[in-house]
């Protein structure tokens, strides 16, 4: 997805093998394991001490919040994607937001049962979000399913027309040509 939304290097960091392996065969440039790794050291040298333009974070955790803000450039953004437990906090200094002129931006992912599912269909899987209301008389008619949110989602329209794949710790470059 970074590399369709113009990134010219892609690096990722994730401890799982299989999905650093899959992220590699879905064009990755760069691979990186966290656990033997320095992540913001390696992303200073693989961009020439410059660091990408984006960093996603995708984790929810403490630590990957914070080398997130580290690691990416002066100018760059951060995508606030993972869900941190509600009870904690990350280390954040304002003078280091306004001296690296950071643009932190979040996105609501859904509920952790979402996750399973955003996972499937990046696995390829088909997935059928669920309603989320209850259903009417056309639903019972239909063998329990209600034919309206689909119909709405292939015109564009209605809660799940917007869902977008998750992303594994996805780090990005800005493709200037």
């Amino acid at each position: 997805m970074s590399r369709l939304s113009g990134a010219s290097k892609v690096i990722v960091s994730e401890p799982d093998e299989r999905r650093r392996e899959l992220s590699g065969r879905l064009g990755a440039d760069e691979l990186l394991n966290p656990f033997d790794t320095p992540v913001v050291e390696a992303v200073a040298d693989l961009t020439d001490g410059i660091g990408p333009d984006v960093m996603i974070e995708a984790v929810g955790s403490i630590p990957t919040y914070e080398d997130s803000m580290a690691a990416v450039r002066r100018g760059g953004k951060v995508l606030a994607y993972g869900a941190a437990p509600m009870d904690r906090s990350i280390s954040l200094r304002p003078f280091d937001v306004y001296a690296k002129e950071l643009t932190i931006v979040a996105s609501y992912a859904g509920t952790y049962d979402t996750w399973a599912a955003g996972d499937r269909t990046a696995l390829g899987w088909h997935v059928r979000p669920e309603p989320h209301r209850r259903l009417g008389a056309a639903a019972r008619r239909s063998g329990g399913r209600d034919p309206r949110p689909r119909a709405r989602q292939e015109h564009g329209q209605g809660p799940h027309s917007g869902m977008k794949e998750r992303h594994q710790g996805l780090v990005g470059e800005r493709h200037d040509g």
